[in-house]
């Protein structure tokens, strides 16, 4: 398969991915001794450097790591994993050994039977060390300070890398190919498939069904490939890549997978359409590429005795992977798991298979009777608001949906947002939550037995805001407090009034607390949209305000802080997997990333030079995707997996 540049279309405009990509060396550290492993934890990076041991270094707020390190002596660091605390080294023939990072020291060693060990992983309360010849050993850590072995399993080959994902363990088995394991039973691994490659399989990582591994092949040479493992009984290879080496070690982040080279340095492949890998670019390293680790724009390579550090972005700028038009002028859009759902001017709901994000497709569309104003999902079921009716839709046949309900909303005018929970309660069960708003100042919450019936309602009118405007509620968000489920907020972007909050009952919705207002701290502005980023922080999108900072310290009264008035004429606004920036919808500029941290903004354009309004933006964690509504040009899918450096 040739593989040239990928080009994506925008409508009936082309730009070539490779323009957008940059990466630079910042640094290089001579450590003295090989960097056979990494991690980054608590905004230090670990280096497991062969026979010094296990080296700790400080990072700085960019991301450069410190020229005085921590080292903790083992006798053959080869990799390391870092669970809060500990760190978990594979030490060769020493096998696991634990460190206690509040002191620095070796707490407690393991030897296995058989083998020297290579890789390691932890999950939970589990190490996985691959032992080579000895095969996967298996540790309970639950007390760090005395794991025990609770199973083995022998590959029959050399189990030289690992990946664990839920109750799977993927090991790369060197010349077997690559075996899949359930470990649901830690104590009893079992073999769910062996896929044999015909070479000798190095490296595994597995995203979203898909095992991508690098294997010196008997027929190809050095290559990346990807397979479909969704059927674990049927596994079907997708594409083969050849790249220029070997390939020591790789990384998955969002569409793009990152190997060590070794004399070749780092590839950059693209991995948006696993059926169709590339070579994004590369950056030559000058030693030999052995091993890396990724932290949002930063990559740390082990590049033979030094530890590269490389900016692989250039500043913080998102990449566009691929854009769809949709009929007329898009309203809304909202993404779960591999479909993104949208609504428009023609009343048409939109469903996008987003699966192979660098091509996306529409493969189902229902129209409803009427202008709906926003919609989310739950399972399978869309949930549409009109003026007055609730529509549920649903999709369980992508390219068929189908009308389930529709409700007549009572006591209720012009209906303005629906949003869907699921939620733990006290009981320990989960239950499905749906809020619905209306610009007459009513929230409406329905404990719902069912992700597609309606249930009982609660009706909430919020009261006047602190500036004596009649509250016009826009959107919402939920928070819950996993260590404390009984910290469960309803937050509400009130238009002129500010933000509400609503205590939720999870024992008995019905016994929710009434609303607490707080205003703009006597400012004026439009609460349109609001999200919670995490246990501090709420933002709201507040018109000529920009977007408004309050305080989460009180979940049931959050506090004015700060607004942040360079982005005035947002819109909707969500945060970003695993940081704390988010990421705003502005209506006349385009969109932008913003750190909140530090005050500051990334903007970028998703209408290539034409008149484009972004209205809405859904972000799906799973994926470390972003999707951004274009009113007159469609739906964006924006890569924000390395948005900030950690």
């Amino acid at each position: 398969m040739n593989k040239s540049k990928v080009l994506f279309s925008l409508g009936l405009l082309f730009f070539s991915v490779q323009t957008l990509f940059s990466a630079n060396i910042l640094n290089t550290i001579d450590t003295g001794n090989p960097v056979a492993g990494l991690d980054i934890s608590n905004n230090k990076i670990f280096t497991a450097n062969g026979p010094t041991g296990l080296v700790i270094r400080e990072l700085s707020p960019m991301g450069m790591p410190s020229n005085s390190p921590t080292t903790v002596t083992t006798p053959w660091a080869k990799d390391v994993d870092v669970s809060g605390d500990f760190a978990y080294v594979a030490d060769d023939s020493q096998g696991l050994i634990v460190i206690d990072l509040e002191t620095n020291t070796t707490i407690s060693t393991i030897t296995p039977s058989t083998g020297w060990s290579t890789d390691i992983e932890v999950r939970d309360n589990f190490a996985y060390l691959a032992n080579n010849h000895g095969g996967v050993f298996i540790y309970d850590i639950s007390t760090p300070s005395n794991p025990t072995q609770v199973g083995h399993y022998d590959t029959n080959g050399h189990a030289v890398d690992l990946d664990v994902v839920g109750d799977r363990l993927y090991i790369a088995d060197n010349a077997q190919g690559f075996k899949i394991i359930d470990v649901s039973n830690p104590s009893n691994p079992t073999l769910i498939a062996s896929q044999t490659i015909g070479g000798f399989t190095g490296n595994i990582e597995v995203q979203n069904n898909i095992a991508y591994v690098t294997t010196n092949s008997t027929s190809n040479g050095h290559v990346i490939q990807s397979y479909d493992i969704s059927n674990e009984q049927n596994i079907q290879l997708l594409d083969t890549l050849v790249i220029p080496s070997i390939g020591r070690d790789l990384v998955l982040r969002g569409t793009i997978a990152y190997v060590a080279n070794f004399v070749n340095g780092v590839q950059f492949i693209d991995i948006g359409n696993s059926s169709d890998l590339s070579i994004l670019s590369s950056i030559d390293t000058e030693e030999y590429a052995n091993s890396l680790v990724v932290a949002g724009s930063r990559m740390f390579v082990g590049d033979s005795n030094n530890l590269v550090t490389i900016d692989i972005w250039d500043i913080e700028t998102p990449r566009i992977v691929s854009n769809i038009d949709i009929p007329n002028y898009g309203k809304k859009v909202v993404s779960s798991g591999d479909y993104t759902y949208t609504i428009d001017t023609t009343k048409k709901l939109s469903i996008i298979d987003n699966s192979n994000i660098g091509n996306p497709s529409t493969v189902g569309t229902y129209t409803f009777s009427e202008q709906v104003n926003d919609l989310d999902i739950v399972g399978n079921y869309v949930h549409a608001v009109s003026n007055n009716h609730l529509y549920i839709i649903n999709t369980t046949n992508k390219s068929n949906p189908t009308l389930s309900t529709k409700y007549f909303v009572p006591q209720s005018t012009t209906l303005s947002s629906v949003t869907l929970k699921e939620l733990k309660k006290l009981d320990g069960t989960n239950g499905y939550f749906m809020f619905l708003t209306d610009f007459s100042g009513n929230v409406m919450i329905y404990n719902k037995p069912h992700e597609y019936s309606i249930g009982s309602r609660k009706m909430i009118n919020l009261p006047i805001g602190s500036n004596f405007f009649a509250p016009q509620p826009h959107n919402i968000d939920v928070y819950q407090n996993d260590e404390n489920i009984a910290e469960t907020a309803l937050y509400i972007a009130g238009g002129q009034a500010g933000i509400y909050t609503v205590e939720l009952n999870t024992t008995n919705i019905m016994n929710s607390s009434a609303p607490v207002n707080e205003g703009f701290d006597g400012n004026y502005g439009n609460a349109k949209d609001v999200t919670v980023t995490d246990d501090t922080s709420i933002f709201v999108v507040a018109d000529s305000l920009g977007v408004v900072q309050y305080t989460n310290a009180n979940k049931f009264k959050p506090e004015y802080l700060r607004n942040f008035s360079a982005l005035s004429g947002a819109v909707a606004i969500d945060s970003i997997s695993n940081s704390s920036n988010i990421i705003v919808a502005l209506y006349d500029n385009d969109s932008a990333i913003f750190d909140p941290d530090n005050s500051t903004i990334q903007s970028f354009t998703t209408s290539n030079g034409y008149s484009g309004n972004d209205i809405a933006v859904s972000n799906n964690r799973e994926k470390g995707i972003t999707t951004i509504l274009d009113m007159n040009h469609g739906v964006f899918f924006i890569d924000t997996s390395m948005i900030g450096w950690n």
